[in-house]
């Protein structure tokens, strides 16, 4: 069983999130349930060295959570991983990422990662 699909206010890797204390959520594959869900934040725009803001345990049931402590400042970066414990667990999920909007810029909209085209693709974003 792994996480995939991280998502920070329902939008994958988001840059500019006005948001400052988005809910975090993701999906579980594998037929087994997890004996338990460990969610971790660190600061900072690269995972490695980064200094861990909060690691927050979760029901298995659950896959989402309200956003675990402080919230964010404008510009700030950090990272977040899912780590899934039991029998058949892999490693943690790949790293998702976020960027809060920098202070002053108003009501722009979050500029986030297109997962729906296809790789090598020439397709422009929609507006």
């Amino acid at each position: 069983m792994k996480a995939f699909d991280l998502r920070a206010a329902d939008l994958v890797d988001p840059l500019g999130l006005p948001d400052t204390e988005p809910t975090l959520s993701w999906r579980i594959e594998g037929r087994r349930r997890p004996v338990s869900v460990r969610v971790e934040v660190f600061d900072g725009p690269e995972p490695a060295g980064a200094k861990r803001l909060v690691a927050v345990k979760v029901d298995p049931d659950v896959h989402s959570l309200p956003w675990p402590g402080v919230p964010l400042r404008p510009g700030q970066q950090v990272n977040w991983s899912v780590h899934l414990e039991g029998e058949g667990a892999e490693p943690p999920s790949e790293i998702a990422h976020i960027e809060t909007a920098p202070a002053g810029l108003g009501a722009a909209r979050p500029i986030t990662h297109p997962a729906w085209l296809e790789p090598g693709s020439n397709t422009a974003l929609p507006e």
